[in-house]
């Protein structure tokens, strides 16, 4: 699908669930002809698709502005906003981006372009610390779950900082289990913040 043309693929409004994850063949070209395609997805899965680039999936964004849930586990991409112009937003409610290589920078991009994120999985991205948490944390109001899970560069005392910010997430996935105390996890719940023990089942 390299060299595409409309006229043998017209646009499917129709189309809103796309998932093509673990495809070898898949590139920046091939996923920007999807989005020409189907300007209506809303559900986007790409994960482990190890040829494309933050520039595919920025172009994808802004071609399918509809898009609210995005998954891109395992890709080698430290943003996926960078074709966006500053002021614009993008309309994800869900990113789960765990295991790729997003760092402080594009975790700022995030909470400035995604305000109406209510879900982000980012476990197992070792590039992240504390700094880019809290970026999304205070720029996301809306957001409600949060993995860590792995985060190499991600203090454990990172989460009071989470819980005391309003609205705080109300379920978060710390990224070691190994300093979170019984107390801890009481107080925590005592404001209405739920601590998991380990990645929930499903999320990748």
């Amino acid at each position: 699908m390299d060299t595409f043309s409309p006229d043998l693929f017209p646009e499917n409004y129709r189309v809103r669930h796309l998932e093509i994850s673990n495809n070898k063949w898949l590139n920046d070209t091939t996923l920007q002809n999807f989005g020409q395609v189907c300007p209506n997805l809303q559900f986007l899965c790409v994960s482990y698709c190890l040829r494309l680039t933050s520039f595919g999936i920025g172009e994808v964004l802004r071609r399918c502005p509809g898009i609210t849930e995005l998954c891109i586990f395992g890709l080698r991409v430290s943003d996926v906003f960078g074709k966006f112009s500053d002021h614009s937003v993008v309309n994800l409610k869900t990113l789960k981006a765990g295991e790729t290589d997003i760092n402080d920078k594009g975790m700022a991009m995030i909470g400035n372009k995604c305000r109406n994120l209510e879900y982000l999985d980012i476990s197992n991205c070792n590039e992240v610390t504390d700094k880019g948490v809290l970026k999304v944390v205070r720029n996301c109001k809306r957001l409600r779950d949060v993995s860590l899970y792995g985060c190499e560069k991600v203090r454990a005392n990172i989460l009071s900082q989470m819980v005391l910010s309003r609205p705080s997430p109300r379920n978060i996935y710390p990224p070691s289990c190994d300093d979170l105390s019984e107390q801890m996890r009481k107080i925590f719940l005592s404001v209405g913040c739920s601590l998991g023990l380990r990645v929930p089942f499903g999320l990748n």
